[in-house]
């Protein structure tokens, strides 16, 4: 809170604020002590259900970080509701849920759902890969992109073989010229 109240007295740019968190730590706090000055939030939350979030974010409480959620963005406005992303990290064992995370996103009052392949970096994780369910992922994306175009949500995220599903302009990308990144322990990045 502190590092937030100082950054907001000496730069008052509005949209200051570029946060990803896992939402554990969102409240009705932090979303009054934001308002006005959300860049992006991207709240990676990885999971639909209790269940896959338990086996996934260790020691996480579902329920509890989907009531943190929703305190935080009932505090903000439409234009800073319209920076708030939710994000999934697909892997093998919870890439079915993705139709299922748009909808909970829409009942979190979030438009904008991304989702984003797990990376593997060691033999004993390449069996997440979703490489050995391209198609069947394939299936589940098109279906989730239905149920987001049916729910008003802005969808992106990669299709096995055919690229983004949304175009993005990386010469436009100033984020490393405008950033500055403070950890979770206030040392500056």
């Amino acid at each position: 809170k502190e590092a937030i109240e100082y950054l907001k007295s000496i730069n008052n740019r509005p949209q200051l604020f570029q946060i990803t968190t896992n939402g554990s730590l969102l409240s009705s706090d932090f979303g009054k002590l934001l308002k006005g000055n959300i860049n992006y939030i991207h709240i990676s939350l990885n999971a639909a259900t209790a269940e896959t979030y338990k086996r996934d974010m260790k020691g996480g409480n579902f329920d509890k970080t989907i009531d943190n959620i929703k305190s935080f963005i009932k505090e903000l406005d439409d234009n800073d509701r319209a920076r708030v992303k939710l994000h999934l990290v697909a892997h093998k064992n919870n890439f079915l849920e993705i139709p299922e995370f748009v909808k909970l996103a829409a009942e979190l009052g979030i438009k904008n759902v991304s989702i984003g392949n797990y990376l593997i970096a060691s033999l004993e994780k390449a069996h997440l890969s979703l490489l050995f369910v391209k198609e069947e992922y394939n299936e589940t994306v098109l279906k989730a992109e239905r149920v987001a175009k049916e729910l008003g949500i802005n969808f992106c995220t990669r299709l096995f073989g055919k690229g983004k599903s949304e175009t993005i302009d990386y010469k436009s990308c100033t984020w490393p010229f405008e950033t500055v990144v403070i950890t979770e322990q206030g040392d500056v990045v």
